[in-house]
């Protein structure tokens, strides 16, 4: 905030990942009237970017603060969080590696995949009824 020469009344929004926005604006002084806590995942950043633009066109708030840091060892020598084995995630995501927001981010794309796309040429000559080669023979038919 001293960077950018803004004192806490100046603003009124704020935008992190990890810590809630209440924990981060009660730390630093702040009394916002937008808040985003917004987490999925490496990019929840960029988001947050979109999010405080629309919300200032909105008349939602003026100034929004947000907020990462990373020093790329930020994990070492913390305990990982214990996933319970009887749980939905301990049964079907953390025996397979990562968990959380890139397991989920998986769903949508598959579906976006699999969908029929409108027809669009793809070079000089290209057909536009030709699938794109990762669509599944049988996406678009009913059993």
């Amino acid at each position: 905030m001293a960077d950018a020469g803004l004192k806490p009344a100046d603003i009124d929004g704020i935008a992190t990942a990890g810590e809630t926005p209440v924990t981060v604006a009660h730390y630093l002084g702040l009394t916002p009237k937008w808040v985003d806590g917004t987490a999925v995942g490496g990019c929840s950043f960029m988001i947050h970017v979109r999010h405080a633009a629309a919300a200032i066109a909105s008349g939602l708030c003026d100034t929004v603060l947000i907020t990462h840091g990373e020093s790329g060892r930020s994990g070492v020598g913390r305990t990982r969080n214990v996933t319970a084995p009887t749980s939905l995630a301990g049964q079907f995501e953390q025996p397979y590696g990562p968990m959380g927001p890139p397991t989920l981010f998986t769903i949508p794309v598959l579906r976006y995949m699999i969908l029929p796309s409108p027809p669009r040429k793809r070079g000089p000559g290209a057909s536009d009824e030709a699938p794109e080669p990762w669509v599944p023979a049988c996406a678009g038919t009913t059993k």
